[in-house]
């Protein structure tokens, strides 16, 4: 395999592409069965009937997991919103749209939404944070087995040069509530791209999905709290504001 040919670095991972192949390396000590968990994610999503490229192994190199797929010759809307003559609207659309179909699929052997909010919450240590009212919200999330990625955002979604659009990055698949999902996305794109963006993509999913507005609006303090952890100093004074004046 070839390492030289870096084509995303995020999160401490490092993805390389080897030919038709593309390698996504784990860096600084990931747990075996945080890697594996996030292939079987992976590998589940498709049997539930999403496009994603095709897992082909777990390995090791030098000491450091890694997994093995199809690499996808296309663009993420990522890099799609990143060029100067992209279409903001239709690509924020077409996540919207995405994410929508993704919730329609059933996935009842992935881990429970509430559980991994419930536990983020309670190991929670802002100053000012109503644990006891978030924790509420968290036992009240709507027990389903919707497909839920968890994390989804523009570098997610991949459009492929065959037109189909592949879903990435699985480590946080859960099933649950499609509201919560929605309201991390839409803090996602709030921190990344703006309340504009936010608000496009938010409008669309509503279209795309019947779910109503507010009882999306109804979680974004919860999905605040939730996405405290791990991000820059930056995104979480952004989302510490948003907490309290969505609470």
């Amino acid at each position: 395999m070839r390492f030289d040919r870096v084509i995303a670095v995020r999160n401490n991972k490092t993805v390389y592409r080897d030919g038709d192949t593309c390698i996504k390396v784990f860096r600084c000590g990931y747990a075996s069965s945080d890697v594996l968990r996030e292939a079987f994610h992976h590998a589940y999503a498709g049997e539930c009937g999403v496009d994603v490229p095709t897992l082909f192994r777990v390995t090791q190199y030098k000491d450091e997991w890694a997994i093995e797929m199809q690499y996808i010759r296309g663009k993420t809307l990522q890099q799609m919103l990143a060029e100067s003559d992209a279409d903001r609207e239709d690509s924020l659309g077409q996540l919207a749209e995405m994410h929508a179909a993704l919730h329609r699929y059933d996935a009842p052997k992935l881990p429970y939404q509430r559980d991994d909010v419930l536990r983020k919450i309670r190991a929670l240590d802002a100053e000012g944070v109503d644990h006891e009212r978030l924790s509420a919200q968290a036992e009240a999330l709507a027990e389903r087995t919707c497909l839920c990625h968890g994390d989804f955002q523009p570098s997610d979604l991949l459009i492929g040069r065959d037109g189909i659009r592949y879903v990435l990055d699985w480590p946080h698949a859960v099933q649950g509530d499609p509201r919560f999902d929605t309201a991390v996305t839409y803090l996602r794109l709030l921190t990344e791209y703006g309340a504009e963006a936010a608000e496009i993509y938010l409008a669309a999913y509503v279209r795309a999905s019947g779910i109503a507005d507010a009882q999306i609006r109804a979680l974004f303090g919860l999905a605040a709290a939730f996405l405290l952890h791990g991000v820059s100093a930056e995104e979480r004074m952004v989302l510490k504001e948003f907490l309290h004046t969505n609470m």
